[in-house]
């Protein structure tokens, strides 16, 4: 496997999302190849960082907002399109 078929998949790789032929073939290249296991490395370190990050309740405002908000829009657009076949 090459370097330009195996970036693309290390996002899935790093989340063991390839079946196991596949799998076995990044993780051959990837033993073998500096540049591939940096880059592997560096996306298993993000995702690391990104899982430990709090995401804050935006409180119970901004869902009723959002609803009315989209609700608003639906009707918006089914007036808008009244009569048109």
């Amino acid at each position: 496997m090459t370097c330009r078929k195996v970036f693309p998949l290390i996002d899935d790789f790093a989340d063991n999302c390839l079946d196991e032929s596949l799998k076995e073939s990044v993780t051959a290249h990837i033993d073998s190849c500096k540049k591939c296991e940096s880059k592997f490395n560096e996306t298993n370190r993000l995702k690391t960082l990104l899982q430990s990050l709090s995401v804050p309740y935006p409180g119970i405002m901004y869902f009723n907002q959002a609803t009315d908000l989209i609700l608003s829009r639906i009707a918006n657009d089914s007036r808008t399109h009244e009569g048109v076949h």
